[in-house]
């Protein structure tokens, strides 16, 4: 008998791979029109720009024809005759429909449509825009309106228009050709019902695999059906089944998040681009229905390891804000694309530090907020964190999570904690989940030792509230920005329509010590502005919700700005995330800067200190000059990925490119130690599971051996295997961080961030160490410690080296190889004694090829003894400014 625990699991697992499979079908549509339509369209103007060199020398026959001669008179002419059977012999074998000549005012001077001929074309932008010099194009699909001709076109078609310039450089005319492109797309339509159908039979597998364990286990586990066997079998069975099935769910989990990590990363690329209103909407779909893939796949991953029970919990220090600020990120878009407001609001010390299970206590809270944000249509969604202390004193840390939902019964209620429970949904909801997310939840929490109650608010809605205990850990004590007053700040009013987002700023200005007031009408806001601003205290800025007015989110902002009182009032707008303003609207209002909601405590406090600024400091004042001083920090990240699969390996190359990175790749383990030997890296992302050596043997070999592989760079694991042990297994090898796929573009920027920061403070580090030990090294090597002798030493080095440097390249520009490797054997010594290791072997290699009149070795080598004279030539230089002359 099917179970009907067995029956939900079904639809669940068909939904999911019905979803994975739309997205993957409608991405490669996308994917692939725009690449196909794209190179068809450059195809097109390559026709037209080779037919047009054959008759621009016509063109001007025709214009003079044409200045004297009717319409009529212009069709029947033998020069158009002569002209037409020339041009009608180049295209007879070509797919054009059309070929039409114009002079610069839009005259037709010949035209395959010979009616057409004589004739003239108004408002035709692709002639206008061609005459102007510009090279035009455009596919119109059959029954779709041709913008430049004006008309309903009746099939497919590629149009080009292009300048015709004679020999001195003046456009005499433009040359237009209409393609035929049907069989293209009937090409395409038959490329994609292969994709549909290789898709549609790998997730029928992958859906049956599914169906066949989970039905096995439900028998085994949950029938009563089992054969009879001993105590000591039915252990050893039972713990077989539970290993295999681990193991087969991580498995699957790894195979899926490969394919999904090129849907979903695709689509973030694609929101990069040009789109249309509805092109969005697809791609908000797909990404959509992928998250919710995703969120399936992790939570049947937890749910097969705590019923194993191998699943541990790793404590580690965090803030309790950062928490909460990543949760919000994480659901942001899903509330804003459904016109929710989510509201994180904290009452606790902003600077409360914990020890805990962070990544546990994150996947908790995202539950509560999905199903929040899922099953609420209007309204808002509350996440309130508090700290209180317990009978011990010890440390309890309280989250709520409540929305304006339809609520939930208290018979369902009760059911709620039941794998794969989903409770009783309102008959107009289509939304189902897994309904593994609070069962996961509940029995994380039991092994944590705390809580978790469900209830329902008096105006309605769900509060799904829990309890952890928690051991506090002292601050830094470096001066938090979160929590140290400001005097440029002292006096904030705001103007919001909900009330929950009100309190919860209000809060976080209490914690910064600055006074609040506030009012939800904007009449009255601007009243109070108004005649603060005619005081002696007048308010430092103004907090304004742009969902005030929906209709105009900058309608508020534009009457602040009439009155002469509050014209240059700082502002700070809080707007949709999912909706964002236009850069010069915002611009042209002056002192006003955007906060994205769910607002974020730390940008808040950032954006209120960036807009009360004097006004002639606004936008080149200190913090202007960081933040510039960070992005040249960015752009000198080099950065190298190590992936064997081609679609990830482009997925990552990509995202990296559009946040303005240029890293360089490599498909297998040696393939990194090899780069390593030749260039330093700041930043390398291994895939974890590449062929002749993986990331974690990678890791091993560069911690092991940082002279010969360039350092200590920060290293991260890029990987679909998520699971806890194989996150130890990379932190273990050498590895700083852990980054799963499928790899989200917002993840990448968040993890950037953090990398950039590693490799800075490592970078600074090192220096200091470095040049500690470079000192030691030249005292042990010279038997000196005379620190002129020193400075004079490494001067003359380093004056040495770039003369026999710049003496061996133009030996290598003349060929003379008998230079290369005297002058490498020499600055070979040179190196030995100073200590330039890395520069020394680069020398061998440059005397071995020089022997071998190896040119493109001894170009390579050349190259790389450059570059090492560059990077070594700052630390020499700190060391000899430290030696002074003695007294």
């Amino acid at each position: 008998m099917i179970s009907s625990r067995f029956r939900r699991f079904a639809i669940v697992a068909l939904a999911g791979n019905v979803i994975a499979a739309v997205a993957m079908v409608a991405l490669y549509h996308y994917v692939a029109l725009q690449n196909f339509e794209a190179i068809r369209a450059e195809q097109n103007m390559e026709l037209a720009r080779s037919l047009s060199n054959t008759i621009v020398d016509d063109v001007a026959e025709l214009q003079a024809l044409a200045a004297t001669s009717s319409w009529t008179e212009l069709q029947a002419s033998p020069e158009v005759a002569r002209f037409a059977a020339a041009i009608e012999r180049e295209i007879d074998q070509l797919p054009i429909l059309e070929l039409n000549i114009f002079d610069t005012s839009g005259l037709v001077l010949y035209s395959t449509e010979r009616q057409r001929i004589g004739a003239k074309v108004l408002m035709n932008a692709g002639v206008e825009r061609a005459a102007a010099g510009e090279e035009v194009g455009a596919i119109v699909r059959e029954g779709a309106f041709n913008r430049f001709d004006r008309v309903v076109e009746d099939q497919d078609m590629i149009e080009s228009y292009l300048p015709l310039i004679d020999g001195a450089g003046t456009v005499i005319g433009v040359f237009e050709i209409h393609s035929d492109v049907t069989g293209f797309y009937e090409r395409l339509l038959d490329t994609q019902r292969t994709v549909v159908i290789g898709v549609g039979v790998a997730l029928l597998f992958l859906y049956s695999l599914l169906l066949a364990w989970f039905w096995r286990s439900d028998y085994l586990l949950f029938s009563g059906q089992a054969p009879v066997r001993s105590s000591r079998h039915r252990d050893t069975e039972s713990e077989t089944i539970s290993r295999a099935k681990s193991e087969f769910v991580a498995t699957i989990s790894h195979e899926i998040r490969t394919p999904l990590n090129a849907v979903l990363g695709m689509t973030d690329l694609l929101n990069l681009t040009n789109l249309t209103t509805k092109q969005r909407e697809y791609i908000q779909t797909i990404q959509s229905s992928g998250d919710m893939l995703i969120s399936l796949v992790d939570n049947l991953l937890d749910f097969s390891h705590l019923e194993s029970g191998d699943l541990n919990l790793q404590n580690s220090e965090f803030d309790v804000t950062d928490l909460l600020e990543r949760v919000l990120h994480i659901m942001g878009h899903s509330a804003s694309a459904k016109s929710l407001e989510l509201v994180g609001d904290i009452q606790h010390d902003l600077e409360l530090r914990i020890l805990a299970d962070k990544r546990r206590l994150q996947q908790i809270l995202i539950n509560l907020v999905n199903n929040a944000v899922k099953f609420t249509e209007a309204g808002e969604v509350v996440v309130e964190v508090s700290a209180t202390h317990g009978p011990n004193d010890d440390l309890r840390l309280r989250f709520t999570v409540s929305d304006t939902g339809p609520g939930i019964d208290e018979k369902t209620r009760e059911g709620l904690f039941a794998a794969f429970a989903s409770g009783k949904r309102p008959a107009s909801s289509q939304k189902y989940g897994s309904g593994l997310g609070l069962t996961i939840s509940k029995r994380l929490l039991d092994s944590m030792g705390g809580s978790i109650e469900i209830g329902t608010r008096e105006q309605g809605g769900t509060v799904v509230a829990f309890e952890v205990p928690v051991t506090r850990v002292s601050a830094p004590a470096s001066g938090d920005l979160a929590t140290q007053p400001d005097d440029r700040l002292q006096r904030v009013f705001s103007i919001f329509s909900n009330n929950s987002q009100q309190k919860s700023i209000c809060r976080l200005l209490d914690h910064w010590h600055v006074q609040c007031e506030k009012t939800s009408n904007v009449d009255e806001g601007l009243h109070r502005l108004r005649v603060a601003a005619s005081s002696s205290k007048p308010f430092d800025c103004a907090i304004i919700d742009s969902a005030l007015t929906p209709d105009d989110h900058l309608q508020v902002v534009r009457r602040i700005r009439k009155s002469p009182e509050t014209a240059r009032l700082p502002i700070v707008l809080l707007t949709s995330i999912s909706k964002p303003l236009a850069v010069g609207e915002v611009s042209a209002l002056g002192h006003l800067s955007c906060v994205n909601k769910p607002v974020m405590p730390l940008e808040l406090r950032f954006s209120l200190l960036q807009s009360v600024r004097d006004k002639l400091d606004y936008h080149s004042g200190s913090l202007g000059e960081a933040a510039d001083g960070e992005h040249a920090v960015t752009d000198d990240l080099r950065i190298l990925i190590a992936e064997d699969n081609p679609v990830s390996r482009g997925v990552l190359q990509n995202m990296l490119q559009s946040e303005g990175f240029r890293p360089d790749i490599v498909e297998d383990g040696p393939a990194v130690l090899e780069a390593l030997q030749v260039q330093t890296y700041d930043l390398l992302l291994l895939d974890c599971q590449m062929p002749g050596m993986d990331g974690d043997a990678v890791t091993e070999r560069v911690r092991q051996d940082p002279e010969r592989y360039g350092g200590d760079p920060v290293i991260v694991a890029v990987t679909a295997d998520t699971t806890e042990q194989h996150r130890e297994q990379c932190i273990t090898a050498g590895m700083d961080d852990f980054m799963p796929k499928p790899i989200r573009l917002e993840t990448l920027r968040a993890g950037l961030a953090r990398w950039i920061s590693m490799s800075a403070a490592r970078g600074n580090a090192e220096s200091q160490d470095d040049l500690a030990h470079l000192r030691r090294d030249l005292v042990e090597r010279t038997g000196h410690d005379d620190e002129s002798f020193l400075k004079n030493y490494i001067g003359l080095f380093l004056e040495d080296t770039e003369a026999r440097l710049d003496q061996m390249n133009r030996a290598f520009a003349s060929g003379e190889s008998a230079i290369l490797s005297r002058e490498g054997h020499a600055l070979k010594g040179a190196c030995l004694e100073l200590g330039a290791n890395r520069m020394a072997r680069f020398c061998d290699d440059l005397s071995a090829a020089a022997k071998n009149d190896n040119l493109e070795e001894i170009g390579v080598v050349l190259d790389q003894l450059n570059r090492e004279l560059v990077r070594l030539r700052p630390a020499y230089e700190s060391v000899q400014a430290s030696s002074t002359s003695p007294n």
